[in-house]
């Protein structure tokens, strides 16, 4: 592992060499009427650096790219075209998104888990997924109704991120970035012969520093999932009041158009090429049969099959993994505050009331 300190030039010029050598997407702050939006967006002049803006969790995360809202599912071109152009998809740059979550970065390992399998490959987001490369972020700032360390997600590292950035806020003006770089991984020559530059930093320091932030997010939340993953499907099915917890739901399905990990798609024809777009199970159409039977005409139904499929059989069938991780976007966009912790708890509750509960955590 190495440890490299930055100030905010020396990270620029890093961004800079970075931008030469890769696609590269980051962060910024966008206006958009009365709203400021925190999105990330592919950068087009090398000007625009110095905009990047890494301080508050973005509203949107590399799953707009890598699995996009629409796409046409032409096979017959998507084969013709990859084989013939290999060799411009060899010279093609690699995409490095910057300024990544830990929580998003568990979002894209859960797409590859289910779009790579090897009896299900999506050829689609197989070609996507090549020539990518994570540079995580944090900061001592905890996003609003966060809860991937309850999810067992880590802040400040993950395996898909080969180096994760941390910004010390309190200490701006001074070498306030930390690099962290995993053991044996080595960028481009001109990346590698920046880095060389930089001072050094000392791990125990940032030990220490990534020590306190982790106390003070602790700190902050209060939120704990008593019994282990997955819930069981049966009891949680039948015995827990959906209805009550999820009451104020709209139905907009906001929470799914801004959910890391959500990856319902609607099919359809246009004239010969199959195409697919981003749908939500909360749309009361959702799972409506051709013959006009529903099996989820009520809205907490709805929210029944989403808390399944996120904690009981996405777990399932992958290694006991949630099929979220945390983020807290679900909750602060809502425009009805429902807040998906408090349905959690009501399953909890339920299951340990009930003597049903699966194994404590």
């Amino acid at each position: 592992m190495r440890l490299k300190k930055l100030n905010s030039e020396e990270l620029i010029e890093l961004l800079e060499i970075f931008f030469a050598e890769y696609d590269l997407i980051a962060p910024f702050k966008v206006e958009q009427g009365r709203l400021n939006r925190v999105l990330f967006r592919k950068i087009r002049q090398n000007n625009e650096i110095p905009s990047i803006y890494l301080k508050e969790m973005p509203e949107t995360t590399p799953k707009n790219f890598i699995l996009p809202r629409d796409e046409r599912l032409d096979f017959e071109r998507f084969n013709s075209e990859r084989e013939e152009n290999e060799n411009s998809l060899a010279r093609a740059k690699t995409r490095l998104f910057f300024g990544v979550r830990s929580c998003d970065l568990a979002a894209i390992e859960l797409f590859d888990d289910v779009f790579l399998d090897e009896d299900y490959l999506d050829p689609f987001y197989e070609s996507r997924r090549e020539k990518n490369i994570f540079i995580g972020y944090s900061n001592q700032i905890l996003p609003p109704n966060n809860f991937q360390k309850e999810l067992e997600i880590g802040y400040f590292d993950h395996q898909l991120a080969p180096a994760f950035i941390y910004e010390d806020l309190e200490a701006r003006g001074r070498e306030h970035y930390w690099l962290k770089i995993k053991a044996g991984y080595q960028f481009s020559k001109d990346v590698e012969a920046h880095l060389d530059n930089l001072e050094t930093g000392e791990i125990g320091n940032l030990e220490k520093l990534l020590n306190d932030w982790e106390d003070k997010f602790t700190g902050e939340t209060d939120f704990e999932i008593k019994n282990k993953l997955p819930f069981p499907e049966k009891e949680v099915f039948n015995q827990v009041d959906w209805q009550e917890p999820t009451a104020s739901c709209l139905g907009c399905g906001v929470c799914t158009y801004y959910c890391p990990t959500c990856f319902c798609f609607d099919f359809f024809w246009d004239g010969s090429t199959k195409n697919r777009a981003w749908d939500s199970c909360m749309f009361s159409l959702f799972t409506e049969h051709a013959s006009g039977h529903n099996p989820r005409e009520e809205q907490h139904q709805r929210w029944r099959q989403r808390l399944l499929h996120k904690f009981s059989y996405h777990p399932q069938n992958y290694n006991d993994k949630p099929g979220c991780v945390g983020c807290g976007r679900c909750i602060y966009k809502c425009p009805v505050n429902l807040d998906i912790r408090n349905v959690i708890n009501a399953v909890d509750k339920t299951l340990v009331k009930g003597g049903q509960a699966s194994e404590e955590r």
